[in-house]
Order: C-alpha cells, then structure tokens, then sequence
C-alpha cells in the first residue's frame, strides 16, 4: 500500500496514463484501465502515436471514446478504413495522426464511417483513387456531419457549376471551405464579382485556379460580410 502526499492511500497496482491516476484494481475500474493500456499500445505501436500525442488528446473531449475501445475495436476499425480507401500504412498513420477522432466513429452504423465514405465517393462520383487522395489531403472531411457536407457540395456543384472531380480540386486547396457558412461564401463571390466585374463563368475559373481567394480577410470584405 502506498500513501499519496494528499494523505489518500493507493494500492500497488495503481497505474498512470497521459497524467491520470487510474485505480487498476477490480471490477470497471481494472477493465477499463486495461483497455486504456491496449488502446494506448495500439496508437502507438501501429498507427505511430508518440506520447506528446496522446497528452495533448486528453484535453479533449473524445479522447476517452477512442481509448476506452473494446479489445481489438481501435485496430479493426483502422484496418477497414485502410481496406476500404486502399490505404498505405504511411497514409493510414497520416490520417489518424491527424484526425485521430475519425477512429471513434462506428463502422456499420446509418451514420458510420464506411456510409459516410460512400456518400463522398457517390456524391461526388469519384473512382477510388480520388477518392482516396481527398480524404488522405483533408481527412476532416469524414468528421464532417452528412447533412452539413451535402450543402457544401451543393453550393460547389450548383452556385459554382462544378462538377465532382473539380470541386474536390477546389476542397484540397482551399479545405477552409469545409468550415465556412453557406452564406458566407455566397457573400463572398457576390463581392468578388461586383468588385472584379466578373460573370458566373468567370468567377467560376478564378476559382478554381485560385481557390484560396474565398479565404479574403480585408477590411472592406470583412465589413460586408457583417452586414
């Protein structure tokens, strides 16, 4: 037994993970320690985490939705969404690294991750290598909510006039699309051809060949906006 200068006892098996005392003894307690201890390895031995990683998730809130996993759920779930894009482990690591969240999502559900990837894929009619290139580019995009995602690909495909393989062009250059409002957009190419006297045509190629305009952030633009 031993004492904790706050003057608690804490048994001997009591166990550290990212900063957190966690009792390992008996019942939930030691269950879920160990399933923390396997999906801590698994990060780290197949996807690459190192452990600054894993410190910094623990601040937010999803974090204990990937860690407290069943046994073998983490990899499997890994293993499908390399399976299912044609994942490199390099892209695979890439991916997760950067959006670990994407592993809390479930597979099979009407809002899973696999009915979600088909969604794009069909929305957007792209053949896998497309497909795959976008969400290694901008992962974020399968944490987007299916509804807010389709009226992104509206506005791209009806506003724009793009079809799919150009509007994943202009996503994977100007991915902040993904986060703006609709009516921010539309404010912003309404003043971008007023400004530029364009047409629809017009607006349409400067777009897709300098996407990152829609991010303009000066003063006059800004002020329109907040109208």
């Amino acid at each position: 037994m031993l004492r904790h200068r706050s003057g608690l006892s804490l048994s001997n098996n009591t166990s550290t993970n990212c900063g957190i005392i966690i009792r390992t003894g008996g019942g939930w307690g030691h269950h879920r320690s160990h399933l923390i201890d396997l999906n801590r390895q698994s990060l780290i031995d197949t996807l690459g985490f190192d452990e600054y990683k894993l410190y910094t998730m623990r601040s937010t809130e999803n974090w204990k939705g990937i860690l407290t996993l069943d046994k073998g759920v983490l990899n499997a779930r890994a293993d499908r969404l390399k399976k299912r894009l044609g994942l490199s482990q390099t892209q695979l690591k890439r991916i997760t690294q950067q959006q670990p969240y994407i592993l809390s999502i479930p597979l099979d559900s009407d809002t899973g991750l696999e009915q979600k990837i088909d969604y794009i894929q069909n929305r957007l009619l792209l053949d896998n290598e497309a497909l795959r290139n976008l969400v290694v580019h901008i992962p974020r995009v399968l944490l987007i909510g299916k509804d807010d995602l389709g009226s992104k690909l509206d506005w791209l495909q009806e506003v724009l006039m793009l079809d799919g393989n150009e509007s994943v062009k202009v996503i994977t250059r100007c991915p902040d699309i993904l986060a703006l409002q609709i009516r921010v957009l539309n404010k912003r190419v309404s003043w971008l051809k007023n400004r530029l006297n364009l047409n629809d045509n017009e607006i349409k190629k400067i777009i897709q060949s300098q996407p990152t305009i829609l991010n303009i952030t000066s003063e006059s633009e800004t002020g329109l906006l907040q109208r």
